[in-house]
């Protein structure tokens, strides 16, 4: 349902119901009426993707705790509330970004915006529902806006669910899915409709608040017109606001299409590839690349996820000789930083490396670039849902040569897109390339004694 139709305190409300309330069915009474009883050390996870969104959804909870009649019964601390009298039970809150709290047995788990599970956020919803399955009557409820389209959420998969139900396609019978959002066909520009669309996805409008904040929200210059949708509407859009596309919200849906690539183009139009090699948070990302006569440029990507602390090099490797050996490459671009021995050993199977350094002075260009052929639907991709992630999670951060886009402002992976602009690039400018400058040895170290242990070339004996 849209923002603020009382969806976190209904089910701030309904935790509590389950962690003191009698829920169980225990049987009829003489006259013939069900009764209940209270569940057994009820477990009760408060989840959201966020440490301040599961906050707020757990301060809900504990406000109708101090505030009303529970008060006598439950304690409650920071993190987590307890009965009074030391019954076993806990309702508790939980973030996604904390891991996957395996072990648990949840009685019922709320979980709030689940627009934003994504990526290795889900995991803690695989968890939380394989848990809830453990426990016999035990069930989740989840709340959310629409989020962005693309992006794999935990949102997303249960409106395509809902599709599939609604559709008779799915032999789901124990999910129920209630989504209130407004028809896309509403033209919003015409007052009528506008009002119609509000009252279509807003169930609370004039009983929580009034319709017309609603439409001043609209007419508002500072409202950008895919929060107001998203936020109000509940609909889903193609960004959420801190995207380095959100000056052009369709731009990368419209540039899918057949990716098809010529292997018998030569010269400035052979195909190029980007390394994106990173040793932390991210993965291996590798973009093919080719500028075809008539403007246009094909990309196809490959995507490795961290395997735990381990990240497959020999895999990305296997797949950029296979690549060349059916495809003329005239560069493949790599960040010397973290990429510079595999490189060497790519280098040395005849292949033209070509020094990509991730600097203000290369990157701006290249990301203004990127944002250009790409609006301007040069681009061609396959709709593969991962890179699409990658290009919707990238955020421009300023630096002294101009805006760039930043992993650090990034809130989920990107290194799909930072190859993918380094593929553009390399693709858009003519060769040829100048080589990578070759190693040397230095008789003694020109540099502090930790800079000469660091790796900077190849060493030969």
């Amino acid at each position: 349902m849209p923002k603020g139709d009382g969806k976190t305190e209904l089910a701030a409300a309904v935790a509590l119901v389950e962690f003191a309330g009698p829920v169980i069915f225990d049987g009829w009474d003489a006259a013939g009426k069900p009764t209940a009883r209270r569940r057994t050390s009820p477990d009760i996870p408060c989840a959201a993707a966020s440490y301040d969104q599961a906050g707020r959804l757990y301060e809900a909870a504990s406000a109708q705790v101090k505030e009303g009649p529970l008060g006598d019964f439950i304690d409650v601390f920071e993190t987590e509330m307890q009965f009074t009298d030391g019954t076993v039970g806990r309702l508790y809150r939980v973030a996604a970004v904390q891991g996957a709290n395996d072990g648990r047995l949840p009685s019922f788990a709320v979980c709030d915006e689940t627009h934003e599970w994504i990526a290795n956020k889900k995991r803690v919803h695989v968890v939380l529902k394989g848990g809830v399955h453990k426990r016999d009557g035990a069930w989740m409820l989840e709340i959310t806006t629409a989020g962005a389209r693309g992006l794999g959420s935990v949102a997303e998969d249960a409106y395509e669910l809902k599709g599939m139900i609604d559709a008779g396609h799915s032999p789901d019978d124990e999910t129920l899915i209630e989504w209130t959002e407004a028809d896309e066909s509403w033209d919003l520009d015409q007052p009528d409709q506008l009002v119609a669309a509000i009252r279509q996805s807003n169930p609370a409008v004039d009983v929580q608040f009034p319709l017309s904040n609603l439409v001043a929200r609209y007419h508002d210059p500072a409202t950008p017109r895919h929060e107001f949708r998203r936020y109000n509407l509940n609909q889903w859009v193609e960004t959420t606001g801190e995207s380095w596309l959100d000056e052009y919200p369709e731009a990368w849906k419209r540039c899918a299409g057949i990716v098809e690539f010529d292997p018998d183009l030569v010269d400035d139009t052979a195909a190029v590839m980007a390394v994106d090699f990173a040793q932390k948070r991210d993965g291996v990302a590798v973009v093919t690349a080719q500028l075809q006569p008539n403007g246009s440029i094909p990309v196809y990507a490959r995507i490795w996820k961290l395997d735990g602390q381990r990240i497959d090099v020999a895999g990305a490797l296997k797949y950029i000789r296979d690549v060349a050996d059916v495809l003329p490459v005239r560069a493949i671009g790599y960040d010397p930083r973290y990429f510079e021995f595999p490189a060497q050993n790519l280098q040395d199977d005849g292949l033209p490396m070509v020094e990509f350094p991730q600097s203000g002075a290369r990157m701006v260009p290249a990301c203004t670039s990127a944002l250009e052929v790409i609006r301007d639907g040069r681009v061609v991709h396959n709709g593969d849902r991962i890179l699409a992630q990658h290009v919707r999670s990238a955020v421009w951060r300023e630096s002294e040569e101009g805006p760039r886009l930043s992993k650090t402002r990034s809130k989920e992976r990107i290194d799909g897109c930072i190859a993918l602009v380094m593929a553009l690039q390399l693709a858009l400018t003519p060769g040829p390339f100048a080589p990578p400058p070759p190693a040397t040895a230095n008789s003694a170290p020109q540099a502090p004694i930790q800079e000469f242990f660091r790796p900077s070339g190849r060493l030969t004996i």
